[in-house]
């Protein structure tokens, strides 16, 4: 029998088994960070225990950027998205943590696939390397901002998981 997790943002997925890994999109970490109101989250329960959360560098990099976009200094957008990482045990990863070999095959795999698409616009190449990899770290699920990206990214992929 298969069970309904709420993924962030009342979007449902069926999954044949537990979430043991989250990895968070750059909108996500943005809206946290940011106390954004466009979508009034509330902190997950899973975030109390460590090696659960995950967030790639490059979506870490991106949250920076976006930070200081809205008026934050540099040193201020760094502090602000480091603390929150730590305080609520999302680890890093970085991306000398990552088989290059494996991500490059993924990612080129998730190209081919981004052109049936007919969402638009598609999917950007940052989307599409922070897919490649969460699944080279063994994530379970992707919360995310940009959920007709990667739902539509899900339908095409060989992997029997869904990242989302």
């Amino acid at each position: 029998m298969r069970d309904e997790n709420i993924i962030g943002f009342e979007k449902f997925v069926m999954r044949n088994k537990p979430i043991t890994k989250v990895g968070f999109d750059t909108g996500v970490l943005v809206a946290l960070i940011d106390n954004d109101k466009e979508y009034n989250l509330t902190k997950p329960r899973f975030f109390i225990k460590k090696g659960i959360c995950y967030a790639y560098q490059l979506a870490v990099n991106q949250v920076i950027g976006v930070l200081m976009e809205r008026g934050y200094k540099r040193e201020d957008a760094i502090r602000e998205t480091i603390n929150f990482l730590k305080e609520n045990n999302i680890t890093i990863i970085k991306e000398k943590e990552i088989d290059i070999g494996k991500r490059n095959a993924l990612f080129d795999n998730l190209k081919r696939q981004r052109r049936k698409l007919k969402v638009t616009p598609k999917p950007e190449d940052s989307d599409l390397d922070i897919i490649a990899s969460y699944k080279c770290r063994d994530i379970d699920c992707i919360m995310t901002t940009n959920y007709k990206h990667f739902i539509e990214l899900g339908k095409y992929r060989e992997c029997p998981t869904h990242y989302y």
